[in-house]
This record gives C-alpha cells, structure tokens and sequence, in this order.
C-alpha cells in the first residue's frame, strides 16, 4: 500500500526482519496499515529491518510479533525498536486512507499505488474497531481516460475483504467505488486515489 496524503499516522515498530509476517497483536483500536516490506512479499535476501505501522498508538509490551519463513517455521527476530509516532508516513510504496461506509469505518489499501497490477485492501470496522463482515462486497475504479473497471473482491478473514488483482492501466487520479450490503442496508463509497507513474 503508497501513501501520500495519511489522515492520521500512528506508531512504527522496526525489528531485524526476515521475509514474512504474521498479523502482530496490538491493543485495540490500533489497526496494522502497513508493513514493509509487504506482508507475504518475496524478496531476494533478509532485509536488514521490518517496518510495521500503525493507525493509532499501541503497546509493545502486551504485544507480539512473529516472523515466519515460506513454511511456515517461526524465525528469530533482532531487537524490537520502541514505538515512534510520526504524523508522516515513512516511504513506502502504497496509498492508505481511513473513512466512513455509512455508520462503519472504513480503511482502504492500494499497493503498489502505480500504473499495472495492484492489491487493494479493505478492512470494515464498527463503531469499537471490532471487524465487521458485509456481503456482496464490490470494488470499481474509474479514470477520466479509461472506462470503468470491475474487480472480483474476496473475504480473507473477518472484516477484510482484498482485490488481488486490480490493473490500473495509466498514472492519475482513479475514482474507486466501494460498497456491500449488511442486512438490507445498501452502503457505498467512492474515494480518490492518486496513481503515480
């Protein structure tokens, strides 16, 4: 996920890293937005830190975090730095923002945040943070030179919903539309996201 314009940036934790994360725990109301490298990525050799961000402050000692290796073995991770709080984003490659879908949040994810194949990220929450499920989950993007875009959205666990596959074919502002249904209750948004070349 490239973020250019964060709403509100919570703590960083760095740690001496090794390849894969798993989801750390962290007290409520702190929600993951970032990890870099991204979570699941495969690189070409251990990056010599892990930079996990939050929306909201959190606390390291009634937390964990736990790094995996591709199968799955836990590995040993170097120091863990103490939380930061920065109203910047550090550089990555990805956009973020945080709004309403109705009474629910909403925090939407768009990695890498450039012209091509994209993941986009939705997490659902209600009103205390808890995840929140919907149905009939969609996402589509449009741009003033291309005709709008419908991407297949799946659910990875509760209250996450993730586009794997969205090409955004050329740089500019994407129009993306997201909505689902809870009950009978319809609920839509459309944000903007900036898609740099």
């Amino acid at each position: 996920m490239r973020q250019r314009r964060w709403e509100a940036w919570g703590a960083c934790l760095a740690a001496a890293a090794v390849p894969l994360v798993a989801a750390p725990a962290a007290r409520a109301h702190a929600v993951l937005v970032a990890v870099v490298p991204a979570s699941a990525a495969v690189v070409q050799s251990s990056p010599p830190q892990l930079l996990l961000c939050f929306h909201g402050r959190i606390e390291t000692s009634a937390g964990a975090v736990e790094l995996l290796d591709s199968s799955g073995r836990p590995q040993t991770l170097g120091a863990i730095a103490r939380p930061t709080v920065s109203t910047r984003p550090p550089r990555t490659d990805f956009f973020t923002t945080a709004t309403r879908l109705g009474l629910l949040g909403l925090e939407v994810g768009v990695s890498p945040d450039a012209p091509g194949t994209n993941t986009i990220d939705l997490l659902v929450s209600d009103a205390a943070g808890r995840p929140v499920d919907l149905e009939g989950v969609f996402v589509t993007a449009a741009h003033r030179r291309s005709k709008r875009l419908r991407f297949r959205t799946e659910q990875l666990v509760h209250g996450h919903f993730v586009v794997d596959v969205a090409r955004l074919p050329r740089p500019g502002v994407w129009r993306l539309r997201i909505g689902g249904r809870r009950g009978s209750l319809r609920l839509e948004r459309t944000i903007s996201v900036p898609v740099s070349s």
